[in-house]
């Protein structure tokens, strides 16, 4: 209802009159810490651990000299015009030792037993001593793990053949690639995550992203295009530290080359971005393209690839004790379940909204037949996070003690299932095409299927923004089929649910930095390039946009949705 008509999801109404003809939904969640601070007085402390932990574990293997692992950042340099990345990893090297261990089939499954520094491993693929083979892994970026797969540091104006079927095993030096199907031992339902990274002298930006998209995994396993197409880029994927690029979220397309890999051309944005390791004999391209084939190569680049393969490969059956690793971060809901009792009522209702359909509003009535939870001894939550946490399941209306007294009560909306759950509801529109009812401030919605209403969280006595962990927006629209559904940890965007200003509102706390969830398919918040600035437009008057293209509106300028 931004400008106090407009209702859009991911579009644009370019006539004001028509800006509220289709039923919308618009949902912010919230999800808080779930270690706010301790009861002083309602009951047992609560001791809440993180839903999950990027901790690394505490055991740390044998020193020894026997093992060289390089201390070179798992990250490249920057790279400068026309000047080579630096060759020489930084640091004093370091030395471990697989010592008792059992030999680890990947470098996930060191990092499960404890190693965390990056460098050169022995690794052994079937568990077998002759299946040994020196990889290099990254334990540090996003909970490590990383096998390094392809590595080219390519110099300006130099257009040295690739170097297939060789491992890299430094990321600041390394030229070189292999398909894990040149590996003994490997196969394709083994690969967990592709990570792909690449900078040029050609510009600032950065790609850095994360994909489980299986033909992406097969690419990297077998190194065959097949089935490659836009859709698998630019949905679906996770930027990770640094990323700045327009891919892969504004690819349009994909050779589809029998054995081109993850370096013929594998994603563009046809004319204007490319990723590009020696793709067509020459071109050497990081999110730009050059139309001049003969100046394709005058940049220098830098394309990375690391495969994160299953830390549960298999049981080594004789080359000392067996392994049990447990994945890097679990989001397995806790065992322990609280007491049942008739005196809180939990709705059922489903944490996602229900299709909407073109001029009709989206049921009010929750699915399911109601359950009953009651907190019993345990002490009183501060957030859903905490319920969470203390092993809360089932997502529903719950009572919520954001100070830790009685008279701090609340009710909130939890959703206990999406993301790991803990996801406090502060915004839930549901809005019939063709009705343009205002908008329905400081009344906390309680139902994400039929509420009309949203919160700041300054209205609640007990919290602070600091309080604020991530930020989670949902959209979709009767106008066409795409969903927008990410989180967030962006500071001015934990602002604006907490405040409502909008304050330092720019196009980049959106279009960076976020992660698309379950059904993401909208070209928001990639696309956007800008957002109102409104000292109290909050999450609902057009925060982002994609000037006359795409928007996100809950009643904006009073009309669009």
């Amino acid at each position: 209802r931004g400008q106090g008509k407009r209702w859009e999801c991911d579009d644009y109404f370019s006539s004001f009159s028509d800006s509220n003809s289709r039923s919308t939904v618009h949902l912010v969640y919230v999800r808080m810490s779930s270690e706010h601070f301790e009861f002083p007085s309602m009951g047992p402390t609560l001791s809440p651990s993180k839903l999950s932990s990027s901790a690394a574990p505490t055991s740390v293997l044998t020193a020894s000299p026997t093992k060289s692992v390089s201390s070179s950042p798992s990250s490249p340099p920057t790279v400068a015009d026309s000047k080579a990345p630096s060759s020489s990893p930084t640091g004093t090297p370091t030395s471990l030792q697989l010592g008792s261990a059992a030999p680890a089939a990947s470098c996930a499954e060191l990092r499960a037993e404890g190693v965390t520094s990056s460098g050169t491993y022995d690794i052994y693929p079937t568990g077998e001593a002759s299946s040994e083979v020196q990889m290099y892994c990254d334990m540090e970026t996003d909970g490590g793990g990383w096998m390094l797969t392809y590595a080219y540091n390519h110099d300006a104006d130099k257009n040295d053949p690739l170097n297939p079927d060789t491992i890299p095993l430094d990321p600041s030096s390394g030229y070189s690639h292999v398909n894990l199907n040149a590996i003994n031992g490997y196969t394709v339902d083994d690969v967990e995550e592709v990570r792909l990274y690449c900078q040029t002298s050609n510009h600032n930006r950065i790609v850095h992203f994360k994909t489980s998209n299986d033909v992406i995994k097969g690419m990297a396993f077998s190194g065959s295009q097949k089935d490659n197409r836009a859709s698998n880029w630019n949905t679906g994927f996770t930027p990770l530290d640094g990323h700045s690029g327009n891919l892969p979220a504004w690819a349009n397309g994909g050779l589809t080359s029998s054995s081109g890999g993850l370096w013929e051309v594998p994603l563009y944005k046809a004319y204007k971005y490319d990723w590009s390791v020696r793709g067509q004999g020459k071109r050497w391209e990081c999110d730009d393209y050059f139309s001049s084939f003969s100046d394709s190569n005058s940049r220098s680049t830098v394309h990375l690839v690391y495969v994160r393969m299953s830390s549960e490969h298999f049981e080594f059956p004789s080359m000392g004790p067996t392994l049990s690793p447990s994945k890097l971060s679990s989001s397995a809901a806790p065992t322990s379940v609280l007491t049942a009792s008739p005196t809180k009522s939990v709705s059922s209702s489903p944490s996602s909204p229900p299709t909407v359909a073109d001029s009709k509003a989206p049921s009010s009535s929750p699915t399911g037949t109601p359950t009953s939870l009651q907190l019993g001894s345990a002490a009183p939550a501060a957030s859903c996070a905490e319920l969470r946490a203390e092993g809360v399941t089932s997502s529903g209306t719950y009572d919520i003690y954001p100070t830790g007294e009685a008279s701090s009560e609340v009710q909130m909306y939890c959703d206990m299932e999406t993301d790991g759950g803990g996801w406090m509801l502060t915004y839930a529109y549901n809005h019939d095409a063709d009705k343009n009812d205002p908008l329905n401030p400081d009344t906390i919605p309680l139902d994400p299927s039929s509420g009309y209403s949203h919160v700041n969280l300054n209205a609640i006595n007990g919290y602070t923004v600091d309080d604020v962990e991530e930020v989670r927006l949902y959209c979709q629209t009767s106008n066409h089929n795409r969903i927008v559904h990410f989180k967030t940890s962006n500071d001015v965007i934990k602002g604006m649910a907490f405040s409502g200003s909008q304050k330092d509102n720019r196009a980049s706390n959106w279009n960076t930095g976020f992660t698309p969830l379950d059904g993401h398919s909208g070209n928001l918040p990639a696309w956007a390039n800008g957002g109102l600035t409104s000292s109290s437009g909050g999450l609902w008057e057009v925060p982002l946009y994609k000037a006359y293209k795409y928007d996100w509106s809950v009643r904006g300028q009073g009309k669009r949705w």
